[in-house]
C-alpha cells in the first residue's frame, strides 16, 4: 500500500512518513530476521555436510568391500608350461596357495552329437523321440518342414533347452544332401542321449557322430580325477583349470601377488582418514570462512559415527585366524593423532607367509561382506567395517536420521520466516493506517489554520 506523504505536502511538518514507517518496521524485523537467517543457513549447511558424510561413508564401504571378499583378496598369478593343454586362472571360491603342480590331461570332456542329413523339406510327417538320463520327450514334425523349421521346433521344446540339447543347421556342400541338422548336448558321460526318428523310410534320421559324450579324466600330482566339464573349479582351491587337450606332466605354477591388494588397502586407509578429518572439523569449533567447520557441532550422532567406526577398526577380528587377529597384524594401525597408517611391507609379509589366515581374518571366508547380517555374525576385519558403514548410510539408518532432523529444523525455520513475514505485513499496514489518520488530522488542522488566517486578515482590513 503506497503512503501519501500528506504532512510534507501540506507543509504542516517536515516529516517523511513513508520512510518513518519503513524504519519503524525494520527496527522490529531486523533482529528477528537475523536470527532466522542464521538458523536457516546453519540447517542448510548441516544438511550439505551430512550429504558429504554419507558419500564418504559409502566410499569407505566400497573400499572395505574390496578387502572383505575372498575372490578379490585371492590375488594370484597362475601359469602353465603349455596353454594348449591346460590353462589356469583364479576363481572366486577358496584361497589358493603358492606352489607347483603337475597336471596330466588323459581325456577332455566331450558332448554327444547326432546328425541328420536332408535333401530339403520333409516328404512325410513324423516325430523325434529323444531320450536322456533326465527324461524323454517327443517333438513332432510335419510334411513340408524345412531343415530350419525342424531345428526351430527342436529348440522350442523347454525340456531340451533345460537339458542343454540344441539343434543347428549346416550346409554340407553335397548336392544330394545339402543340409545337416545337428543335435548337441552338454559334456559328460551322464549327458548322453539318443534320438529315434519316425518321419519316413530314410529321410531326416539322426545318427550318432564322432565320439560319444565322455567325462574329463586328468590327474594333479598323480591323483586321478574325473569331471563332467573341461572347466574345473573344485580341484585346487582358488584356481579354475581349463582342460584344452590331452597332454602329460604339464607344470602349473601358482604365486601370490599382493601388489594390487596394497593399493586396495591404501584406498581403505585414505577413506577412513577422510571421514575422520571431516568429522573432526564438522563437530569442532566454527571457523569464519569455512562452512564445514562446526556445521555438525550440536549433533551427538555425528560424534558417535567416528567413535563407532574407530571402535570397529581397533577391535579383534570376528574371524581371527592364526597370528592375524587385528588390522595391526596386517600393517594397518592408528597413530597418536588418530589417523590410520599403512605399513605395506608388513601387509605383504603377512599375505605371503600365510594367505589363508590373512584372508580369513579380513573376510571370514565370505564371497562378499555380510552387510545385511546382525552384528554378531562374523564378517571379518574388512567385512565388519563394510557392514557398519552400510548400516549407517542405509535408508532409516543413522545418517538418514541426522538428515531428517536437520530437514525438520529447516522446515521449522521456514515456518518462522512465514510468521515473521506475515507479522511485518500486518505491522506495516497498521503503521500506514495510523499515519494516514494523522495525515488526515493534520490536513484538517491546516484547513482550520487557513480559515482562521483569513478571518484575522478580514478583521484587520475592517479596522
Amino acid at each position: 500500500m503506497a503512503t501519501t506523504n500528506v504532512i510534507t505536502a501540506l507543509g504542516a511538518a517536515d516529516i517523511d512518513t513513508k520512510e518513518l514507517v519503513t524504519n519503524l518496521v525494520n527496527a522490529t524485523k531486523e533482529p528477528r530476521q537475523k536470527i532466522i537467517s542464521a538458523e536457516k543457513k546453519n540447517a542448510e549447511v548441516a544438511i550439505s555436510s551430512i550429504g558429504l558424510l554419507k558419500s564418504a561413508l559409502s566410499t569407505l564401504q566400497s573400499a572395505a568391500t574390496e578387502l572383505g571378499s575372498v575372490g578379490k583378496l585371492n590375488q594370484i598369478s597362475a601359469t602353465t608350461t603349455d596353454a594348449g593343454v591346460v590353462t589356469a586362472s583364479k576363481s572366486g571360491v577358496g584361497v589358493s596357495k603358492a606352489g607347483s603342480y603337475a597336471v596330466t590331461v588323459v581325456r577332455t570332456a566331450k558332448p554327444d552329437r547326432h546328425v541328420a542329413y536332408l535333401s530339403g523339406a520333409l516328404s512325410n510327417s513324423g516325430s523325434y523321440a529323444i531320450s536322456t538320463s533326465h527324461g524323454s520327450v517327443t517333438v513332432s514334425v510335419s510334411s513340408g518342414d524345412s531343415p530350419s523349421v525342424i531345428a526351430q521346433k527342436l529348440n522350442a521344446d523347454p525340456n531340451l533347452t533345460q537339458w542343454g540339447i540344441r539343434a543347428s543347421v549346416l550346409e554340407t556342400g553335397d548336392t544330394s544332401q545339402p543340409f545337416a541338422i545337428t543335435l548337441q548336448g552338454r559334456t559328460g558321460l551322464t549327458e548322453r542321449f539318443s534320438v529315434a526318428s519316425a518321419s519316413g523310410a530314410s529321410e531326416g534320421v539322426f545318427t550318432p557322430v564322432g565320439e560319444r559324450a565322455t567325462d574329463a579324466n586328468f590327474s594333479i600330482n598323480g591323483v586321478l580325477l574325473t569331471r563332467k566339464n573341461n572347466v574345473v573349479s573344485d580341484a585346487i582351491p582358488g584356481i579354475t583349470l581349463q582342460l584344452n587337450a590331452v597332454g602329460a606332466d604339464e607344470r602349473l605354477t601358482i604365486s601370490n601377488d599382493s601388489t594390487n591388494l596394497i593399493e586396495k588397502v591404501q584406498n581403505f586407509v585414505d577413506s577412513y582418514n577422510l571421514i575422520r578429518e571431516f568429522l573432526v572439523k564438522a563437530t569442532g569449533a566454527r571457523v569464519e570462512g569455512d562452512e564445514i567447520a562446526g556445521s555438525l557441532q550440536s549433533d551427538v550422532n555425528a560424534r558417535s559415527i567416528l567413535s563407532r567406526v574407530r571402535s570397529t577398526l581397533i577391535a579383534e577380528s570376528s574371524s581371527k585366524s592364526g597370528a592375524v587377529t587385528h588390522w595391526s597384524s596386517l600393517g594397518v594401525s592408528l597413530n597418536r593423532s588418530g589417523e590410520l597408517e599403512f605399513d605395506s611391507a608388513k601387509f605383504s609379509a603377512a599375505m605371503e607367509k600365510n594367505p589363508d589366515d590373512a584372508i580369513q581374518a579380513l573376510s571370514s571366508g565370505a564371497s562378499s561382506p555380510r552387510i545385511f547380517a546382525p552384528a554378531n555374525v562374523a564378517s571379518g576385519l574388512a567385512g565388519d567395517i563394510a557392514r557398519i558403514a552400510y548400516q549407517m548410510t542405509k535408508a532409516t539408518g543413522l545418517v538418514d536420521s541426522m538428515e531428517s532432523g536437520f530437514e525438520g529444523r529447516l522446515t521449522r525455520v521456514e515456518a518462522k520466516q512465514e510468521r515473521l513475514d506475515s507479522y511485518v505485513e500486518r505491522l506495516t499496514a497498521q503503521y500506514e493506517k495510523q499515519f494516514s489518520a494523522l495525515n488526515a488530522a493534520l490536513a484538517a488542522f491546516k484547513n482550520t489554520q487557513a480559515q482562521l488566517q483569513r478571518s484575522l486578515n478580514t478583521s484587520n482590513n475592517d479596522d
